[in-house]
């Protein structure tokens, strides 16, 4: 079916402007059902967006509801809430979702309109990447290489980068290659040192 302007029908904006108007007309699912002659959880599965109606039933709910066919077929949500919840319910079906082993929130009324906002606006955040726990796993570990190197980073600053340790082992190590101490290191001084730290 064609949305209004020729446009691809939506079929969950259908069912919440068919909420939308039902409700402005003070109808149940079972009292619309009657008057156009559908069970109402027939009409429970339009408002949900998992069935699309046929153009002659469209307008047959238009006219129960008192409102055009064309404002059925509009494919703009009819409110603030009924956008934030279509764009929760989209973003959820994302891969961060799943990737994350996060729970479905659907967007009852008993769920306030500022933490759905709040809702949309984390899962905005989130990069449209899929994410694998292995992904995750390793994140968590360059975060923690990254800690490792600020921290030792302070401690040379705070050494002024001097170690006595290391200092003494190299000593230790020239000593045993036959360096004196005098003139620069030759290639037997360091082939001794590389023999001697147990390189061949």
């Amino acid at each position: 079916m064609a949305g209004q302007g020729g446009d691809a029908f939506d079929a969950v904006v259908f069912g919440h402007r068919l909420r939308h108007h039902r409700r402005r007309a003070n109808l149940t699912l079972s009292k619309l059902g009657k008057q156009v002659g559908r069970p109402a959880s027939y009409l429970s599965q339009l408002e949900n967006g998992r069935i699309e109606p046929k153009l002659s039933l469209v307008a047959d709910l238009a006219g129960a509801v008192g409102c055009a066919t064309f404002d059925l077929l509009d494919l703009s949500p009819p409110s603030r809430r009924a956008e934030m919840e279509i764009e929760l319910g989209r973003l959820q079906d994302g891969p961060w979702r799943e990737a994350l082993d996060l729970a479905e929130i659907r967007p009852g009324a008993r769920l306030d309109d500022e933490v759905l906002e709040a809702l949309v606006s984390l899962y905005r955040a989130m990069p449209d990447l899929v994410v694998s726990r292995t992904g995750l796993a390793n994140l968590e570990a360059g975060n923690r290489a990254r800690g490792a190197n600020l921290a030792l980073r302070t401690e040379m600053r705070r050494r002024d980068n001097y170690y006595p340790a290391i200092e003494e082992a190299a000593a230790r190590s020239l000593d045993a290659a036959g360096y004196t101490g005098e003139g620069p290191l030759t290639d037997r001084h360091l082939t001794n040192m590389a023999t001697n730290l147990g390189f061949t």
